[in-house]
């Protein structure tokens, strides 16, 4: 959201005679009961996202349509919900009083509609990228051999695997919009319960071209001087700040090359295209790419990827979860 289109109109704006003090936030008699499902949800993504751009893009609609859909509900509440800072959007007092009184909504509907028919048509799964299929079809076939010895002889739901970033699955969760969440750890544990399902050592990821595939193993200083092909920290902060603060530990201060990661053509490309651009994946994210050539670091302070599965506490995916995590090992996250 750059100021241009902000003042071209595409904006929020203050209703005449709202404040932002801390009060409780009352709807007008009249206006409480015109505010819709899709505005709510409108409104709780651009509350994950930060920005309108990115509520946008995760809700594929226009900016400026979401950016009415928002003023809309701010005429109706009778409030302004946003203020705009230098990096997108921020809660007002109103905005956030409105936020503890709506944002169990979606959650409790979908409750009522599973209660009302319980075999629901779907469930969503999200999936942070970079993960490997392999693990993947193994939390499929877990969940599917779950339900076969809990409800059998019940129909299941599908499992849909949509893709989601770390930062923003805890707030999927929250609201209701996945059952469940593969995210890169660590994240904001509040409210749920998570297991670690993977657990791998990173290594240098190199294209079959570059010059350092002739060596069996790699130690630090041999990186030295290249780049590290990274993504959107925003994507998984937690996660991008323990490995940066690693590899300043060992020494490796690399410039980073940001790509988009969900892309794996693109990201295959961007190392066949540079001979000092490495990354760092585990093993299993690379394996059976015959482009690409993996290699241990041989030091014991490397960095690890963990991934966890996680679900909504007090939910019944919880109870599925915590389920799979007795029959299988996998540590939970305290």
């Amino acid at each position: 959201m750059n100021g241009k289109r902000m003042r071209a109109g595409h904006r929020f704006c203050a209703h005449p005679g709202s404040t932002e003090t801390g009060r409780r936030l009352e709807l007008k008699q009249t206006g409480g009961d015109d505010i819709g499902i899709r505005q709510l949800r409108y409104f709780l993504a651009v509350v994950r996202a930060k920005t309108v751009s990115g509520a946008a893009q995760s809700l594929r609609i226009s900016q400026p349509s979401l950016s009415q859909q928002i003023l809309r509900l701010e005429r109706t509440v009778g409030t302004t919900l946003f203020r705009r800072t230098s990096r997108g959007v921020e809660l007002t007092s109103g905005g956030h009083a409105f936020l503890r009184g709506v944002e169990e909504i979606p959650e409790q509907l979908r409750s009522a509609i599973e209660a009302a028919v319980p075999r629901t048509a779907a469930w969503p799964v999200g999936v942070c990228s970079g993960t490997p299929a392999s693990l993947i079809a193994g939390i499929d076939s877990e969940i599917v051999a779950d339900w076969s010895e809990m409800c059998a002889g019940e129909e299941m739901p599908s499992l849909q695997f949509v893709p989601a970033h770390s930062r923003e699955q805890p707030d999927l969760l929250r609201h209701g919009e996945i059952a469940m969440g593969l995210m890169r750890l660590p994240v904001t544990t509040t409210r749920l319960f998570l297991a670690v399902v993977a657990d791998e050592r990173l290594g240098v990821v190199l294209h079959e071209s570059h010059p350092l595939c002739d060596r069996d193993v790699l130690a630090w200083a041999d990186l030295r001087g290249q780049r590290l092909l990274w993504f959107d920290t925003e994507h998984a902060p937690g996660y991008a700040e323990s490995v940066l603060r690693e590899l300043d530990a060992v020494g490796w201060r690399p410039s980073l090359n940001v790509i988009d990661n969900r892309r794996h053509s693109l990201f295959i490309h961007s190392l066949r295209s540079a001979r000092d651009l490495v990354a760092l994946r585990p093993r299993s994210a690379v394996q059976g790419d015959r482009h690409l050539v993996w290699k241990e670091i041989a030091d014991d302070a490397v960095p690890r990827e963990q991934l966890a599965l996680a679900a909504r506490e007090g939910t019944d995916h919880a109870e599925r979860l915590l389920r799979m995590a007795r029959r299988n090992g996998w540590p939970i996250v305290e």
